[in-house]
């Protein structure tokens, strides 16, 4: 059963649950993280961001190298895994999520296949990071029901693990111990700020009247007191006045420290995880220079991502399936996964680089491709064709038409 360690979290816990993940037991540091990450929406939105910038490109699986065996174990894997599944999309996304956690692990389900006469994995389980411990050679195991002291170790060719940075820990490993900080020091503001604007947020209501006022007119003034907010109307003698102070007038505007310290954290968190801030708000100032600087690095994490994540697949999913399959011992290269991460540009300069691909440079383009990202589909008849006037230059072996 999950925990809940998020609950009335305090500095110090953070730092218990930290020394024990380095000693091993990280369920409770991933089990924190799962709570920091569903309270705080900033939080939330970087993590499916990074998912999305991966695990939503497009994929294919490419041979390893240009002899006939790597050609030929490529399409065999491209046969027997279909990358456009639920179940393998979602197989990326938890192996990605190790640059959050630390560790990712998938246990392959390996199945043969009657018409293709091959082993290849059926299907993939992904295991909740909470699961596992890590063992004295920083390596990552199973906690099972009958062994739940040490786990058991993870067999070569059945489990997909991935790791975050490289870091002497793997408990260390992950982004989340550094934006957890800062999510923490972000849900402490909120809840000061919210104690501050339920004390001090409302204007305090202030009935004045003179010594000479009557006894009606004070009756009068106490009334009107009492129904400020409440849609009361009163009238008062000229006696008698009513007064509101906002916070700024008694005690300073002190209300902008919060809002600065969340704003800090947010902040943190989007360079963290994005290596910028500019392409995820743009509450800051900052040029478009900046901003293309800013997606930029995001681009640059997007690709090391898709690397990590190719480089697991390559190792630890096409190598076993081509070893079980012989294709190894036929001198074939382990095939690759490839995943279009590509720098985000407007439709307009896209439009232009294929033009010079294909007018200047002489390159091929996919027509399919193009009309899905502008979103322009091919005409349904020819009488519902609408023609630029831009004139095509005569292929070799064509007849001009005026000719």
């Amino acid at each position: 059963m999950q925990s809940h360690p998020g609950y009335g979290l305090t500095t110090k816990r953070i730092w218990q649950i930290y020394r024990n993940a380095e000693a091993g037991w990280i369920q409770s540091q991933c089990d924190l993280f799962d709570d920091i990450k569903e309270s705080d929406g900033h939080l939330q939105s970087l993590f499916n961001g990074r998912m999305d910038a991966v695990a939503g490109k497009e994929m294919v699986i490419q041979a390893g190298g240009t002899d006939t065996a790597s050609q030929a174990a490529a399409i065999a894997l491209a046969e027997d895994i279909d990358i456009d599944t639920e179940n393998f999309v979602e197989f990326i996304e938890h192996q990605l999520s190790s640059e959050f956690y630390g560790p990712a692990a998938s246990e392959m389900l390996w199945e043969f296949g009657e018409r293709s006469s091959r082993w290849f994995p059926g299907r993939f389980i992904n295991v909740p990071h909470r699961r596992f411990c890590i063992g004295e050679g920083n390596e990552l195991r199973l906690v099972t029901e009958h062994e739940r002291a040490r786990g058991i170790a993870l067999l070569p060719a059945k489990w997909v693990v991935s790791r975050g940075r490289q870091s002497a820990n793997l408990a260390r490993a992950g982004a989340l111990r550094t934006a957890t900080w800062w999510a923490h020091f972000k849900r402490m503001s909120v809840r000061d700020w919210v104690i501050f604007a339920a004390k001090f947020g409302i204007p305090h209501v202030t009935g004045v009247y003179e010594e000479r006022a009557s006894d009606k007119a004070k009756e009068a003034l106490t009334t009107a007191v009492k129904d400020i907010g409440e849609g009361g109307q009163a009238i008062l003698a000229e006696t008698t006045r009513i007064l509101l102070s906002e916070l700024s007038q008694r005690s300073g505007d002190t209300s902008s420290v919060h809002p600065a310290i969340i704003a800090m954290s947010n902040g943190e968190m989007s360079k963290l995880i994005n290596g910028a801030t500019l392409n995820v708000e743009g509450a800051g100032a900052g040029s478009y220079a900046q901003a293309s600087v800013h997606q930029g690095r995001s681009h640059v994490k997007d690709v090391a991502a898709s690397m990590r994540i190719s480089r697991a697949f390559r190792s630890q999913v096409a190598k076993p399936y081509c070893k079980f399959n012989g294709f190894l011992a036929a001198g074939a290269k382990p095939p690759k996964l490839k995943i279009q991460v590509v720098q985000e540009l407007d439709l307009k300069t896209r439009l232009a680089l294929a033009s010079v691909l294909a007018n200047e440079l002489g390159g091929e383009i996919d027509e399919t491709q193009i009309r899905d990202e502008l979103g322009l589909r091919k005409p349904v008849d020819e009488g519902n064709t609408l023609r630029g006037t831009k004139k095509t230059t005569p292929q070799e072996g064509e007849q001009d038409v005026k000719e």
